[in-house]
């Protein structure tokens, strides 16, 4: 607010009514932590709790002003108070993408640094055309019980250029790719699938 009324060449009033009010939608749980907004500078914020159900930041986040009681969060089934940090915190971000996407990308970079991808990955895939999934089910299945990689189908019903179709392929290390993907291709022809482009990602 301070920024938007050194913009507008206006005096910041923080008692105006209007600027409680925004004020007062800036309500964070206790113990939350501020997520930064780059887009406009209204932040998110994120929640943890240790193994004891005491609140906190964590890794140096920086705790949020004015806040409200917390919660008591009950497990399903139990009374047992479960860990929010056992299940790697919660995030709270705007819908807008334009907003959620940097900030999200920061929570990522700061929070799970340790569970980035560290080696070489990659993807391969092929458009099939007019295929349903449920009937090249016992393909994936059997590719990933023969190689060290994930199968995955992105079906389409109404794409411009391929109509109809499933993009069927697999991820994981080039070298387990470079083995499945021939392997998935062989498959397809057993099908009598008609093949589209391949892609690789």
């Amino acid at each position: 607010m301070q920024d938007t009324a050194k913009e507008q060449g206006v005096p910041y009033e923080p008692d105006r009514h209007d600027n409680i009010h925004r004020l007062n939608m800036g309500m964070f749980p206790v113990g939350a932590a501020i997520i930064p907004n780059p887009y406009n500078k209204i932040p998110g914020f994120s929640y943890f709790a240790d193994s004891s159900g005491q609140q906190g930041p964590r890794n140096g986040l920086r705790p949020a002003a004015g806040a409200a009681a917390p919660l008591p969060m009950q497990g399903a089934g139990d009374s047992r108070r479960l860990a929010v940090s056992d299940r790697g915190g919660l995030h709270f971000v705007p819908g807008f993408p334009v907003m959620a996407w940097p900030m999200m990308e920061w929570v990522l970079d700061t929070q799970y640094g340790h569970l980035h991808q560290k080696s070489a990955y990659t993807e391969k895939s092929v458009i099939v055309m007019g295929s349903m999934e449920a009937t090249l089910t016992p393909l994936m299945l059997a590719i990933e019980a023969a190689h060290a990689v994930k199968v995955f189908s992105l079906p389409s019903v109404d794409h411009p250029q391929y109509g109809r179709h499933i993009e069927l392929g697999v991820k994981g290390t080039p070298e387990a790719v470079n083995a499945a993907f021939p392997a998935l291709l062989a498959g397809l022809h057993g099908f009598n699938a008609k093949l589209g482009p391949e892609l690789v990602r």
